[in-house]
């Protein structure tokens, strides 16, 4: 009997004409954030950025030539015993919203397939995932991720945020943090990121 299982792929697509030093500059600065994903190339992937990509366990395509995906032996549906020690770090949580009202420490990861509310402190090395909308009500250190239509925070002094697939830089955490407002919510008008005080 074949045993199957339907997995969603999560897609950071590079455009084409970068370097193969400035990819692996900025594989290498966002790699905490780029792991769980799969890293989509427009141009060809040479031989150097191939051997960095598979060194650092990381899945990747050539978009231009479909026929030619790498995948890691992480997301293999058999895992190993390092891959389930890991997981006990890792809360799951059902479709519902997820309320958080203790401090995230370093190394703990939350995953849930909904909105995500947090309370209290996002310590750095801790990892928030929302596949829904993402509010912090208070300061946040730690990688963050929302695929929802929009993120609610006070003041993020983690180096990215990743924000329906879009990697939000310095000067954008910049305009974040100076404003005087207690809230700010992150959102995209059109294609663009934008933000706006709310309180």
């Amino acid at each position: 009997m074949i045993k199957t299982r339907q997995r969603t792929l999560r897609l950071f697509e590079f455009e084409a004409g970068g370097s193969t030093q400035e990819y692996i500059d900025f594989i290498t600065k966002h790699l905490p954030l780029l792991q769980r994903h799969t890293l989509g190339f427009r141009d060809e992937i040479e031989p150097k950025l191939q051997t960095f990509l598979q060194e650092h366990n990381l899945s990747f395509a050539n978009l231009s030539d479909m026929a030619h995906i790498y995948v890691t032996h992480q997301d293999s549906l058999t895992l190993s015993q390092s891959s389930q020690s890991h997981l006990c770090n890792v809360q799951v949580a059902s479709s519902s919203a997820l309320f958080i009202n203790k401090v995230v420490r370093s190394g703990e990861e939350i995953y849930h397939n909904g909105d995500i509310v947090v309370q209290s402190q996002v310590n750095s090395g801790a990892r928030i995932i929302a596949e829904g909308n993402l509010l912090l009500l208070s300061e946040c250190s730690g990688s963050i991720e929302s695929q929802g239509d929009y993120i609610i925070c006070t003041k993020i002094l983690a180096p990215t945020i990743l924000f329906q697939d879009a990697l939000l830089d310095e000067t954008f955490l910049r305009k974040i943090n100076q404003s005087s407002a207690l809230f700010k919510i992150i959102f995209k008008k059109d294609d663009d990121v934008s933000i706006k005080d709310l309180v």
